[in-house]
């Protein structure tokens, strides 16, 4: 049976160096938890427990562990139709790739796999630099983004040339940074206004704020930093996995 297979020595509590982004970017307790079942293969919530250095309740450890296949970070299921639920790494390498390019396609080119593969392709073609791109942005920004002032457009410009951003993101971003709900205030004001939109991030209960106004330069530098963050730079990789998505 796996869980008597599964060793409940104390490991080593550095973080593998080959997590996928979505696990670095994890609150803390769920980020341990995830890099434990992640180097470990097969987890139960009792090998969690074992291994953590100051673990919670057993029943929090199982309620983290849900709320991580809710999220798409693990995959879960009973063993035998009595014993301990299974917990095992959901992002596989090219499982990550390909659902960060679905997400990428649904958050820029109103999820068609399709245009990606094209634009990807001529990224191919010409490599261009991220400096190139954010050139070619600030050539022509969107109307709405150049209309703001002062910290709603500071914001606004900063999500634009990142492509996307969560409240940390921007805080930590920004010169004399505003606290936190002065940020989401101001964000959520640019939403109703349709110049961000937002959607669910993999932090529990973080939003990620993206442009709604997606011009060929907003879209371009948007995919230059989702290859250079999720694809090591290389759109040859990039370009498999979408074509992997695509025809999936």
């Amino acid at each position: 049976m796996y869980v008597s297979a599964i060793s409940l020595e104390k490991k080593s509590r550095e973080l593998p160096h080959n997590l996928p982004p979505e696990v670095r970017t994890l609150f803390s307790r769920e980020q341990e938890i995830a890099a434990i079942v992640y180097r470990n293969g097969v987890s139960t919530a009792k090998n969690v427990e074992d291994q953590m250095e100051s673990p919670p309740t057993n029943a929090s450890i199982r309620t983290m562990l849900n709320r991580l296949v809710r999220k798409g970070i693990l995959l879960g299921c009973r063993a035998g139709t009595t014993g301990p639920i299974l917990y095992v790494p959901a992002l596989a390498e090219p499982f990550a790739r390909c659902a960060a390019i679905k997400t990428f396609a649904g958050d820029f080119y109103g999820g068609d796999l399709d245009r990606l593969v094209k634009e990807i392709s001529e990224f191919f073609a010409r490599l261009p630099t991220l400096q190139t791109l954010l050139d070619n942005y600030h050539r022509s920004p969107p109307a709405e983004v150049e209309g703001l002032v002062g910290r709603m457009r500071e914001i606004a410009s900063m999500i634009y040339c990142k492509g996307m951003a969560s409240i940390l993101d921007v805080r930590a971003g920004i010169p004399e940074p505003l606290a936190a709900s002065g940020i989401r205030t101001a964000m959520n004001r640019l939403v109703a206004r349709g110049i961000l939109r937002k959607r669910a991030g993999v932090r529990h209960q973080e939003v990620i704020y993206i442009p709604a106004i997606v011009t060929p330069p907003v879209r371009q530098l948007a995919l230059k930093r989702l290859i250079d963050m999720r694809f090591d730079g290389s759109p040859e990789v990039a370009l498999q996995s979408a074509l992997q998505a695509l025809h999936a």
